[in-house]
């Protein structure tokens, strides 16, 4: 579960506020922890949102007929082409190419009001 960087180090989650990103090498792994995380907050008085989650499975998509993620009969997580995290979008390839270009064309916007007032 999770990914590992070196050694010592495995990245399994990453948390912002309300947002968490859970990280996986695979669907099982994913299935597992989302469960498992849905649980513990369960614990807490806490609900997830399933309306308002996603997965984004980056280097390649599911291989099932059913890209939905299913947690139990009655809950099931929707499978994204992009995921949009602290500002950056991340597409199903792991670049950041249009994120790059949204900020490029932000800037250039912003460049050119600001030669208005100049």
């Amino acid at each position: 579960m999770g990914t590992p960087f070196d050694e010592e180090t495995t990245l399994y989650t990453l948390s912002f506020a309300d947002d968490q990103i859970v990280i996986a090498q695979d669907v099982d792994d994913l299935n597992y922890m989302t469960r498992k995380l849905v649980e513990e907050y369960a614990k807490w008085g806490l609900e997830v949102n399933i309306q308002k989650t996603q997965y984004l499975c980056i280097g390649g998509g599911r291989q099932s007929s059913d890209p939905d993620l299913t947690l139990s009969s009655s809950q099931s997580i929707k499978q994204s082409k992009a995921y949009k995290y602290l500002g950056l979008r991340i597409s199903e390839d792991g670049f950041l190419d249009e994120s790059i270009r949204e900020r490029n064309t932000l800037g250039r916007r912003t460049i050119s009001m600001l030669n208005g007032v100049l």
